[in-house]
């Protein structure tokens, strides 16, 4: 409508159809965000049992109107259900610094089902670590077939690969060292055989995400 009127258009129809284009989100954003709130009241369990410390202070609240925004704008939210609502639980419960809240929840917001099950993979039986191997992330077993096959190495690299780069982006990991493994060395698939012998390290935000993922 702005882009017509700075042309000097009038375009009557285009009004009605903008308000059903809003009434229709409105009502997506919507259930976005019931699907979210669904995930965080089922992990507080003091609303439901009424004891325990007083949840709704000033600091939670910020923290459940900026989760209901991130959620009400992501067009993945659905994915992402279970992760935003652990989330959010876990910070209206400890609110502490919201900026520290608002980075996470940003970071949510822009990455997908994807990103997100390769940080899972930095938190084994319950214990976070802090690096994985990129090959390792890519499904390389060593002891089961050391030399690999090269063509289906190459394909799960090339499927890996640009979730490594958005994480990396978002500042949530970083990719250094060369693997020592000598049977990787001896596995060639092109332009990211150096990127398969790394390691990926989650940074102190990246240990602040993967903390706060549902187990």
């Amino acid at each position: 409508m702005i882009a017509a009127t700075a042309v000097g258009k009038s375009i009557p129809i285009l009004g009605s159809v903008v308000d059903a284009h809003e009434a229709v989100f409105s009502t997506i954003e919507m259930n976005r965000i019931k699907t979210t709130f669904a995930e965080v009241f089922h992990r507080l369990d003091q609303l439901e049992s009424g004891g325990g410390p007083q949840v709704f202070d000033e600091k939670a609240c910020s923290v459940m109107v900026y989760g209901a925004d991130q959620v009400r704008n992501d067009i993945l939210a659905d994915s992402k259900a279970k992760e935003y609502g652990s989330a959010i639980a876990h910070y209206v419960k400890e609110p502490g610094d919201l900026n520290e809240v608002f980075e996470i929840l940003d970071c949510l917001r822009k990455l997908s089902a994807s990103d997100l099950k390769i940080l899972y993979q930095f938190r084994i039986g319950g214990k976070l670590f802090d690096n994985r191997e990129v090959a390792k992330l890519a499904g390389y077993q060593a002891a089961v077939n050391p030399f690999g096959n090269q063509s289906a190495i190459r394909d799960k690299m090339e499927t890996l690969y640009p979730s490594l780069m958005r994480l990396q982006g978002l500042g949530v990991i970083y990719l250094s060292k060369a693997n020592s493994q000598r049977e990787l060395l001896r596995i060639d698939i092109g332009g990211l055989s150096e990127d398969l012998r790394k390691s990926a390290f989650l940074t102190n935000s990246g240990k602040r995400l993967v903390g706060v993922l549902p187990p």
